[in-house]
């Protein structure tokens, strides 16, 4: 059955660095329900829990993906959502060998497979950034804080402090999500050396996650054009590590791993959806 409209609705639920989500196949694009849909099925307390709802598209080019936040906003793009997209991918046979171009609503991004499984370890060329704030500052716990605002398919504040885990995410991380038309996500950043930052991140749409693929490449891209950084860096959130180089051609590469964790059928009818695990595929926690 697909994600057309029909209810049950299959799925896969995949982690990358704890950034989780709930994958559906959906050969016609995401129902008109979607919204409504991915707000159901992310919910944590009633429904499977995911940080987003994607839509894989098969398509004779390459998968397509269409994200949908918990709260059910659109997303463009999403760094671990596309690794997941990637591992599924490959193996469900969207695509053979180990590379692939996954569409997206920011265009098409190049993904190779460089371990399987499992975790699958994947690069993505997540295209070149774009400034569309210069280097600036803001005030942050009565402190002027150096800080940028990027795209990397979807808007980003960067905003670097000294202590990272003194920084009140719920608190600042609201307030600078609706400094921006579409809103923002936030990421704050601690240099720790010229190759490692490490980065805690509050989603638009979500709220804090653990990990934010996009949101790690805008904070390498911003501490290497203030000078903080080279332009190559490992970069540690609270789900673990990602490797981001921003190369000479001015694209972005990122790496890093997506693992699945179950398989089941989404009853809305039912007081919890059915949870069928495969004992042939990977099992393992939730984030």
């Amino acid at each position: 059955m697909s994600a057309g409209g029909r209810l049950p609705l299959p799925f896969w639920k995949w982690e990358g660095l704890g950034n989780d989500f709930v994958l559906t196949l959906a050969p016609e694009g995401p129902p008109s329900s979607a919204e409504a849909l991915a707000r159901e099925v992310c919910d944590r307390h009633r429904g499977v829990g995911a940080d987003g709802l994607v839509f894989v598209i098969p398509r004779a080019e390459g998968p397509g993906m269409e994200i949908y936040n918990a709260d059910g906003s659109l997303a463009q793009m999403c760094g671990n959502a596309i690794r997941c997209v990637a591992g599924l991918g490959r193996r469900e046979g969207l695509f053979t060998g180990d590379r692939a171009e996954i569409s997206t609503r920011s265009g098409s991004r190049a993904v190779r497979i460089l371990a399987s499984p499992d975790p699958w370890v994947v690069e993505v060329d997540m295209g070149e950034p774009q400034v569309l704030e210069g280097p600036g500052f803001l005030m942050l716990d009565e402190l002027v804080r150096p800080c940028a605002t990027l795209s990397l398919g979807n808007p980003h504040r960067v905003v670097f402090v000294e202590d990272l885990e003194a920084v009140q995410v719920e608190r600042h991380g609201p307030v600078l999500e609706r400094r921006h038309p579409q809103g923002l996500n936030v990421e704050f950043v601690e240099v720790l050396a010229a190759d490692h930052l490490a980065v805690r991140v509050w989603e638009r749409g979500v709220g804090i996650t653990l990990a934010c693929g996009t949101g790690a490449c805008a904070a390498l891209v911003a501490s290497a054009m203030a000078g903080l950084t080279g332009r190559k860096a490992r970069v540690d959130l609270p789900g673990g590590t990602l490797q981001v180089d921003w190369q000479e051609d001015g694209r972005v590469r990122l790496i890093g791993p997506a693992r699945q964790i179950f398989r089941g059928e989404w009853r809305p009818d039912a007081d919890r959806p059915s949870r069928k695990l495969d004992p042939s595929e990977p099992q393992g926690g939730g984030n």
